[in-house]
């Protein structure tokens, strides 16, 4: 075989490889084929409740955890719920608490917009002020006021005290 046939034999190889890594189920077999049993042999009236509040335990549960003698199984677990499912607002949340503990700043802005995208301001209002607080740590100061701004629109009239210091860091932004 000259050298020719043999580059179209590697080409051909890693083609036939990277479809086949395509294709290729993201649980092993064995897994999903016990998933879907287990759906089979049990009725579930509200699935859709069920799995919600299986998650909210486990969130609830990694939280406790992080803030434990064992924080890094708590934000495996968290990072592993949000692989699942991305627009778990609380996984968010928290992860995006614990990335600016850690000084990861870029991860904690990636976390707290979705939060604000998936509508999570109604749970937690202070994701953008969370926000706000991370574009400055990375120097995006405009960005930072941008969200203070829409931040003090969004806090309830009442709360005269959180809007005064929203204001006041507003103005040492500016400054």
């Amino acid at each position: 075989m000259n050298s020719r046939n043999k580059q179209i034999v590697l080409i051909a190889l890693s083609v036939l490889l990277v479809v086949l890594f395509l294709f290729m189920p993201e649980q092993p077999l064995e897994t999903t084929n016990s998933i879907k049993a287990n759906a089979n042999s049990q009725e579930i009236t509200e699935p859709s409740e069920a799995v919600h509040t299986s998650i909210k335990d486990r969130v609830e549960k990694a939280i406790r955890a992080v803030q434990s003698e064992d924080p890094m199984s708590g934000i495996q677990d968290l990072l592993s719920i949000v692989r699942q499912d991305s627009t778990q607002l609380d996984a968010q949340y928290y992860l995006g608490l614990f990335s600016i503990q850690t000084g990861q700043f870029e991860k904690a802005v990636n976390r707290f917009e979705k939060v604000i995208t998936f509508v999570g301001l109604k749970k937690y209002p202070d994701a953008r002020y969370q926000l706000s607080v991370c574009l400055e740590k990375l120097g995006k100061t405009e960005a930072a006021i941008e969200q203070l701004e829409l931040y003090l629109t969004e806090i309830d009239p009442r709360e005269t005290g959180n809007q005064e210091k929203v204001k006041k860091e507003i103005i040492r932004l500016r400054n």
